[in-house]
């Protein structure tokens, strides 16, 4: 199992406490920056050499987002760099992925709720070759910095409905509290929590 932006590599760990071999994780957090094009050969290098039975992903969403719009007119030249760093990175994610599925392997991919990074047209490409479902984060236990419940919409993608079925049942309840996602909340709100990653490694076990 390998890693693209998986952070601290949450999934890594505990497929390992579970007998799996660790894959690679191409993160800033290790050193591995995929938008400098020696480090993104590498990862297709790698791929192709190693063939890691699924691929989980989470790639940068800032300029996909749907608050895009908002920081367009707020701060235009930062946002069209960030949607130059996103569209970059989604396509790459795209064409890992369709590197995966040609090879007969898996890949898993999350995104909020209304990214752009789907309608990307590589991604349109792998439309009919995928499953995805959407689920809100506050059930798997994301909590803000104030320890309230964040909502966090959610879309996910997959290659086989086993890496999915899990959160199909995560649906907000509406029986507990939200915090909102805004100003220094928005960092915490990327992590994945323990709880989601363990529906994701029982999926990929």
């Amino acid at each position: 199992v390998a890693e693209i932006m998986g952070g601290e590599g949450r999934t890594t760990q505990v497929l390992i406490r579970r007998g799996f071999k660790a894959g690679m994780n191409f993160d800033c957090v290790v050193g591995c920056d995929v938008m400098r094009k020696e480090d993104e050969e590498a990862l297709y290098r790698y791929l192709d050499r190693y063939k890691p039975k699924v691929l989980v992903m989470a790639p940068q969403c800032t300029g996909m987002a749907g608050w895009g719009s908002l920081n367009a007119v707020i701060n235009p030249e930062a946002h069209q760099r960030s949607v130059r760093i996103s569209h970059h990175l989604g396509n790459i994610c795209a064409r890992c992925a369709k590197m995966q599925i040609d090879g007969g392997r898996h890949y898993f991919l999350e995104q909020p709720k209304g990214s752009d990074l789907f309608n990307l047209l590589n991604f349109q490409i792998l439309l009919t070759r995928s499953t995805w479902c959407f689920m809100h984060m506050c059930m798997v236990g994301l909590k803000s910095t104030r320890g309230k419940l964040l909502k966090k919409p959610s879309g996910l993608w997959a290659s086989h409905e086993c890496l999915l079925w899990r959160f199909r049942c995560c649906i907000c309840d509406s029986q507990h509290e939200h915090d909102k996602i805004e100003g220094g909340e928005s960092k915490p709100s990327q992590f994945w929590t323990w709880y989601f990653v363990r529906l994701l490694a029982d999926g990929i076990s």
